[in-house]
């Protein structure tokens, strides 16, 4: 209940800064911003399967054990949050001019987001191993209020974009430092306990992680790159919807993934997470034909209203990007999914560098057809290549020692 009531709190606080955000940063500052937040949800292919795979270990690990396990997973999350930071440091003067921004600053900060965040999400997923879900909760509140307080204040104070963004690497950074702090958690002994043996299987998951993040994301970026300001921040805008309705798919689809992958199965429980999804996408939609332009403007503010036109296809879109998310998920805990077919979203999404006379119309129909040539091409998958590929050489590891009995 208190894990519930956390998360359903940080989000609504979440979402509230990006509306706030948006009516202080007017419509191209806010598409600057967005566009940045696009980076960071690219990058930020490692910290979710990081957490999943900390949270797993430390569970399944002895008491005395928990410390050095944690640890051990920390400090890869140190190491990867740290290319990170390099990474997009040394590339910051080529981004800010590709980006159209007139600092470096908001690049760094993005870079110090990616390296805090990555430790503190890895932080979290020991945290819920050990089941301490109160604390997590706590902490949770918390580091939602400090982003809308230290953002909204930045902002006001005239940092703009740098200002939101580091509201969320602010937040991150005093939960960080709290938590090094807490030294009965973890400990930095030499050695990566279950590192390998927990990191291995995460292979698909963090195959259709990766993809989620690029195809979601990159579209942004690419806004800033080729359209007008103006119409950058209309897609930033479109952009920041999808919070309204991807933190529940999730809440969905990885449900659906870990009792898939554990045996814990229910009758039609894949057609019950699509219908969910179908459900969710679906009042985005009815709310995009009936009344998009009150809900911007009540939501954004009349600066913002021209984005309303884009709604009910923006939200067909997001439909399709979640019913693609519920079959990877459930194809990747079942061992079934086929590494190619995810190059069909992810080579569509990167066309849009190269598309001539972008628009928001045509990114829109861009992530359509990613989506639905992939759920297109799946059918003759399972149809026709899969029942000749699935065998006894080709179970999921874990199911190695029976294969004969599943079969």
């Amino acid at each position: 209940t208190f894990f519930s009531l956390a998360e359903a709190f940080a989000g609504i606080v979440y979402f509230f800064f990006i509306l706030v955000s948006a009516r202080l940063l007017g419509v191209a500052n806010f598409g600057l911003f967005q566009a940045v937040m696009g980076i960071y949800g690219i990058m930020f292919l490692f910290g979710h399967p990081l957490k999943v795979a900390a949270m797993h270990a430390v569970a399944t690990s002895e008491d005395r054990l928990q410390p050095f396990v944690l640890g051990s997973f920390l400090r890869v999350a140190l190491l990867i949050g740290g290319a990170y930071f390099v990474f997009l440091v040394i590339l910051s003067p080529h981004l800010a001019k590709i980006l159209q921004t007139n600092s470096l600053w908001p690049i760094i900060w993005v870079a110090v987001l990616l390296f805090v965040s990555t430790f503190l999400t890895t932080f979290y997923g020991g945290i819920q191993g050990k089941n301490l879900y109160l604390f997590f909760s706590i902490t949770k509140v918390a580091g939602s209020l400090i982003v809308i307080l230290l953002g909204v204040a930045l902002i006001e104070m005239g940092f703009g974009a740098s200002g939101a963004i580091v509201g969320y690497a602010g937040s991150m950074a005093i939960l960080t430092i709290f938590f090094f702090t807490r030294r009965k958690l973890y400990n930095f002994k030499k050695g990566f306990y279950s590192i390998r043996h927990d990191m291995v299987p995460l292979a698909r998951p963090l195959a259709v992680t990766g993809t989620h993040l690029f195809v979601l994301n990159f579209p942004a970026v690419v806004a800033r790159i080729h359209l007008t300001e103006d119409m950058a921040g209309l897609f930033g805008t479109l952009f920041s919807l999808r919070n309204l309705v991807m933190p529940f798919a999730m809440a969905v689809v990885l449900p659906l993934y870990s009792r898939t992958i554990s045996k814990h199965v229910e009758p039609r429980m894949l057609h019950k997470a699509v219908l969910l999804v179908l459900l969710l996408g679906g009042v985005f939609i009815v709310i995009g034909l009936l009344c998009p332009e009150w809900f911007f403007i009540t939501l954004y503010g009349g600066e913002f209203v021209r984005a309303s036109g884009y709604m009910a296809l923006y939200g067909f879109a997001l439909l399709l990007h979640m019913i693609s998310m519920v079959v990877l998920f459930h194809d990747a805990a079942k061992g079934t999914f086929s590494f190619s077919l995810l190059l069909i979203p992810v080579i569509l999404t990167a066309s849009l560098i190269i598309l001539p006379g972008l628009s928001i119309w045509k990114i829109i129909v861009v992530h359509i057809l990613s989506w639905g040539l992939y759920l297109a091409c799946l059918i003759p998958y399972k149809l026709l290549v899969l029942p000749k590929t699935y065998n006894a050489t080709t179970l999921p590891r874990d199911h190695q020692g029976r294969k004969g009995r599943e079969i």
